[in-house]
């Protein structure tokens, strides 16, 4: 899910704007230790962003288990 703060209704991400994107999966879908998560987004008129991270090997579930 994606959260826009300070929104003006529109659908494209400005720069007086703050976004957070929440990523959940199912068990099914869990990322194993030390597998690679790349993220991209696409901004209007400019380079995608892309944010790429490895599930470390020593988070505590508690940190990102089910709720």
């Amino acid at each position: 899910q994606l959260f826009i703060e300070n929104t003006d209704g529109d659908e494209s991400l400005q720069s007086f704007e703050k976004g957070y994107l929440i990523l959940s999966f199912s068990t099914a879908q869990a990322a194993e230790v030390r597998e690679a998560i790349i993220v991209e987004i696409r901004l209007e008129k400019t380079a995608p962003l892309t944010i790429e991270f490895t599930v470390p090997e020593a988070m505590p579930t508690d940190s990102w288990g089910p709720v």
